[in-house]
C-alpha cells in the first residue's frame, strides 16, 4: 500500500481538514470576504467535500485510538475509514506472515526429530498447511481483508468524484475567489510564481527518490505539499539541490510579503492555498485508483498463497513426510526468509502511517500577521 498515492492523499485530506469551516475562521486566515456570493459557494463546497474525509478517516484521531486501545488493529471486523482499514489489513498481514515464519521453523524442527515417520509427518504438514486454522485458511482471511479494503477505496473514489466539480468550480484557479486573491498579491507575484515552480520540482524529485529508496525513514520536515527542507535525518542521502532552491525562493517570497500590507499577505495565503488545492485535487483521482488497485493486488496475492498451500498439501506422502524431499520440493527455510521480509515491510508500513511526515498542506505556510 506504500507509494506516491499513500503520500499524496493525506496531503489533500490534511488541507481539507485545516481549511476554515466558518466565516470567522476564514477571515482570520485570509482576511476580509470580498465576494459574499462566491464565499458562500466555497463554504458549501468544502462542507460537502468533508464527506470524503468521513470515508478516508483522520490519521491524528486514529493514532489516539490505537494509543488508548492496544487491540484496535486486532479486531475481527475492519474499521470503516480507509486509513484505519489499511492499517488494520497491514497489521493482520504482518501477524499472519509472522505465523508463517514460526510455522515453518516449528515444522522443520518437528520433522527432523521423527524423519522415519513418513505418514505421520505428511499428516502433520497437511494439517499445518490446510487444516482448520492452518496457513491456507489464514491466507484466505487476509484475501478477504484486502478485498474489503479495495471496496472501501472504490467508495472513496466515487465520493470524491461527486464532490470534485463544485470544489473545483469554487476553489480552483478559474474561480472568482482565486482571481481576486491573485490580483491582490500582484506586488509579490514574481516571488510566488518562482516558489510554486521550485516547490513542484522538488516534490517531483522527492517522489522519484522515495520510489528508489522505499526503506529510507520518512520523518522529514516538508513544506508546500511535500518539499523536503533538509536531509539531516536521512544522513545526507536524500536529494537536496531542488529542495534548497525551493527553500531559497520560499524565503524570498516571505520577505516580499513582509514588506506588503496585511491584506496582500492574507490574499497571498489564500491564492497559494487555492492553487495548491487544485494541484492536489487533479492528482487525487489517479492516487485513489492506485490505492484501490494495490488493495486488489494484495487480495489476489493472498488468494494465490492459499491456492499454493492446497497444491502443496496434495503432494504424495513420501514427499510431505520425508524432511529431505519436502525441503527439496518447497524449501521451507527460504520461504520463511521471504515471509520474514514481508512481515518487516508490513510493520514498517504501519509504523510510518502512524508517524507520518510533517506536511504543510496545499499552499504556503505563510503568516500575514
Amino acid at each position: 500500500m506504500a507509494g506516491e498515492a499513500w503520500l499524496r492523499v493525506p496531503v489533500y485530506v490534511g488541507g481539507l481538514r485545516r481549511f476554515p469551516q466558518d466565516d470567522a475562521a476564514f477571515k482570520d486566515a485570509y482576511g476580509k470576504i470580498t465576494d459574499a456570493a462566491e464565499h458562500k459557494k466555497i463554504m458549501a463546497a468544502v462542507k460537502d467535500a468533508r464527506k470524503f474525509l468521513e470515508g478516508y478517516g483522520d490519521p491524528a484521531a486514529l493514532t489516539k485510538k490505537i494509543a488508548q486501545d492496544g487491540e484496535y488493529l486486532q479486531k475481527k471486523s475492519p474499521p470503516g475509514e480507509f486509513y484505519a482499514q489499511a492499517l488494520w489489513a497491514a497489521y493482520r498481514a504482518q501477524s499472519t506472515a509472522g505465523m508463517f515464519v514460526a510455522g515453518a521453523k516449528t515444522l522443520r524442527e518437528t520433522l527432523a526429530k521423527q524423519p522415519e515417520e513418513i505418514k505421520k509427518n505428511a499428516a502433520l504438514v497437511r494439517d499445518v498447511f490446510t487444516g482448520s486454522g492452518g496457513l491456507a485458511s489464514m491466507s484466505a482471511e487476509r484475501k478477504d481483508d484486502f478485498t474489503k479494503l479495495a471496496l472501501t477505496a472504490e467508495q472513496m473514489v466515487m465520493t470524491f468524484e461527486v464532490a470534485q466539480k463544485p470544489l473545483a468550480d469554487s476553489m480552483g484557479t478559474d474561480s472568482k475567489t482565486y482571481a481576486s486573491a491573485k490580483a491582490a498579491r500582484k506586488e509579490c507575484e514574481n516571488q510566488a510564481a518562482a516558489f510554486d515552480g521550485a516547490a513542484e520540482a522538488a516534490w517531483t524529485e522527492w517522489l522519484g527518490y522515495r520510489g528508489a529508496q522505499p526503506a529510507q525513514p520518512l520523518d522529514v520536515c516538508v513544506v508546500n505539499c511535500g518539499v523536503p527542507v533538509g536531509a539531516a535525518k536521512l544522513d545526507g542521502q536524500a536529494p537536496t539541490d531542488k529542495a534548497v532552491v525551493a527553500r531559497t525562493t520560499y524565503t524570498s517570497l516571505q520577505d516580499a510579503l513582509g514588506k506588503a500590507d496585511d491584506e496582500v499577505g492574507y490574499k497571498a495565503c489564500l491564492a497559494a492555498d487555492l492553487a495548491g488545492f487544485e494541484r492536489q485535487a487533479k492528482s487525487l483521482p489517479g492516487s485513489l485508483a492506485g490505492l484501490r488497485q494495490r488493495a486488489a493486488d494484495m487480495s489476489d496475492a493472498w488468494n494465490k498463497v492459499s491456492t499454493a498451500l492446497h497444491s502443496a498439501a496434495a503432494l504424495a506422502d513420501d514427499v510431505l513426510g520425508d524432511p529431505a524431499r519436502l525441503d527439496d520440493a518447497l524449501d521451507l527455510a527460504a520461504g520463511a526468509k521471504e515471509w520474514d521480509k514481508f512481515a518487516a515491510a508490513a510493520k514498517e508500513f504501519t509504523e510510518y502511517a502512524l508517524v507520518a511526515p510533517t506536511f504543510a498542506p496545499w499552499g504556503l505556510p505563510l503568516s500575514s500577521k
